[in-house]
């Protein structure tokens, strides 16, 4: 295997000219220099330099090894950053999974803060709710909701961190009759017309609201579906029913609509993030979940509910 040390040097040869330049340029005395040139040729077993006059300069070989050494030497270069990034913790990477309110609320300071304090991460956030599915890389970090009874345990390599709980609100058109109440008793909502803004039958999400409509004695009378909460919020200002959701996704509502607690129950959820053990070490996800948990706090109940 040849030695990259010597490798090095026989590119700044070959770069420098000279010998005696290629020695100036490292602060390597000259006799060094030739000593690692005469061990690299018989380490190739190729003929490097040739004379010219008093002085020599590299063979077509010799200029051919330099050439294809500098991808080998870069190459090195990088998988050496990597291992001193994997040894101090860093990472040039990091993804979440997590549901779109997140996305839209959390995520973009998170982003700014790992910028601020680690440039260059690339950051990669996938849209876990409704639909449970990989994203383009196995995620750091998975942000989900649970209701307050669910049992749910991490996947193993994964440890559970419990960010607080919130409970769900009703958006419905500024012009009803129950706009004017503070808080919506959901009994009063059984004869509504309603938007489900999130299709999917096992979205966790989903299934609290379901079980606290059933405990109020109905199950909700659809009037239009889709998978995404925003554009539930349009298809409520344009009249055709109410939704609700979690009041983190609330925060950003169109004209003409409006956002109450319902009770009677009250629908509530848990967010937990579910970190990789693999990566946890890591700066960025460590800066990650410490941003996760301030939002959470200013946005959440405590995680004792």
């Amino acid at each position: 295997m040849l030695d990259a040390h010597r490798l090095r040097i026989w590119r700044a040869v070959v770069a420098s000219g000279s010998l005696h330049a290629a020695a100036r340029h490292l602060g390597y005395s000259p006799s060094a220099v030739s000593q690692h040139v005469r061990l690299l040729q018989r380490e190739t077993q190729l003929v490097l330099t040739e004379k010219v006059g008093r002085g020599i300069r590299p063979t077509a070989a010799g200029i051919a090894l330099a050439e294809e050494g500098e991808a080998v030497l870069l190459a090195l270069q990088h998988l050496e950053a990597k291992v001193a990034d994997l040894r101090e913790g860093r990472t040039h990477e990091l993804a979440i999974s997590c549901f779109a309110s997140v996305a839209q609320e959390w995520i973009p300071p998170l982003g700014r803060r790992l910028q601020e304090e680690l440039p260059g991460v690339v950051l990669e956030v996938s849209i876990n709710e409704p639909h449970e599915g990989p994203g383009r890389r196995s995620p750091d970090l998975v942000v989900r909701s649970q209701s307050q009874t669910a049992t749910d345990n991490p996947p193993a390599g994964h440890t559970a961190h419990d960010l607080g709980g919130e409970d769900f609100v009703v958006v419905l058109p500024a012009s009803s009759p129950l706009a004017a109440q503070p808080e919506v008793r959901l009994g009063q909502l059984s004869d509504a017309a309603w938007i489900d803004n999130v299709v999917y039958p096992a979205s966790p999400t989903l299934g609290i609201l379901l079980d606290a409509c059933r405990a109020a004695g109905f199950t909700p009378a659809w009037a239009a579906r889709c998978d995404d909460h925003v554009a539930a919020t349009r298809l409520v200002a344009a009249g055709m029913g109410v939704t609700a959701f979690p009041a983190l996704a609330a925060r950003s509502l169109p004209e003409g609509v409006v956002a109450r607690r319902l009770v009677d129950p009250t629908p509530h959820r848990r967010v937990v993030v579910w970190q990789r053990d693999s990566s946890a070490h890591t700066r960025a996800a460590q800066v990650a979940l410490a941003a996760l948990e301030e939002s959470a706090a200013e946005h959440l109940a405590g995680a004792d509910g």
